[in-house]
């Protein structure tokens, strides 16, 4: 409404030029403070649901009836638990985005006009390794409309769906709408260690660029490293939800002596005082 205002106060004159309009009302909430605050949201996936998330997914795709779509999106939606992206950037994936040989996958554009490139960890690469199978060969979208012609455009009727299905023992509905994915992956990781740069590299938001915090213009990271925190996370969601095999966990703990086995004496101890904080 200020807006609209304050376009009417520059543009309608009379006939002398004269403005109509001289003074915004809607300046008396900016003075008085009295404009309606919008508190972000922070409704997500909390650890003790994860279990239930991925038992609603499984029921949802294979005990009931249910479109190509409707399972493609429900997909969509662990892949956006596990990377953090938007429901955009998941939906409109395409084959040629991503490289099963360099296990990665790209995003010409996101929302804040920076490309992205990000990692394949084995939980998500397995998931996009069965898009890329599901959809006819000439089908480039790895998470189509009916009509294979384009990607998904509309998610909102599968998710209420699956948030009725996780209700069905007489529980609360879990909160799946894509965006509290991305709020999940980030709180995830957090709780992880992976560090406050770190995350903001994997979900994309700038760091840096002229604001308080210079820090982050100086902070890059080798695709080593991002794959290493990127498994960290899809490690800890995998096993928070008993994803997770014990033969899995075991090679796990093999693989985690391996690597240790592999530091010199002075990484250990760097490696121990971080495992004690």
């Amino acid at each position: 409404m200020r807006a609209i205002i304050n376009y009417a106060m520059d543009n309608w004159r009379g006939a002398d030029r004269r403005q109509l309009i001289t003074e915004n009302p809607m300046r008396a909430l900016s003075v008085n403070r009295l404009w309606n605050k919008e508190y972000p949201k922070s409704t997500r996936i909390h650890e003790s649901q994860l279990e239930r998330f991925f038992d609603t997914l499984e029921e949802f795709r294979t005990r009931s009836v249910r479109s190509q779509t409707e399972i493609a999106i429900s997909y969509a939606l662990e892949v956006a638990l596990f990377t953090g992206l938007r429901a955009t950037e998941v939906i409109s994936l395409t084959k040629r985005q991503v490289d099963f040989k360099e296990g990665v996958f790209y995003l010409p554009k996101t929302k804040n006009g920076d490309p992205l490139v990000l990692p394949l960890t084995p939980h998500v690469e397995s998931i996009l390794f069965a898009r890329y199978q599901s959809v006819p060969e000439n089908c480039d979208f790895l998470f189509p409309s009916a009509n294979y012609r384009q990607h998904i455009r509309e998610s909102r009727k599968t998710i209420i769906n699956l948030k009725r299905l996780s209700a069905s023992d007489g529980q609360e509905a879990l909160s799946l709408n894509f965006h509290d994915m991305r709020r999940t992956f980030a709180s995830l990781a957090e709780t992880c260690n992976v560090g406050k740069y770190m995350i903001k590299r994997l979900m994309n938001h700038r760091s840096g660029g002229g604001g308080c915090d210079v820090t982050g213009d100086y902070m890059h990271f080798s695709h080593k490293d991002i794959l290493k925190k990127s498994i960290e996370i899809e490690r800890y969601i995998l096993k928070q939800g008993r994803q997770l095999s014990d033969n899995e966990s075991d090679n796990l703990n093999d693989e985690l002596r391996r690597v240790l086995d592999e530091l010199d004496d002075e990484a250990k101890r760097s490696w121990l005082a971080l495992m004690n904080k």
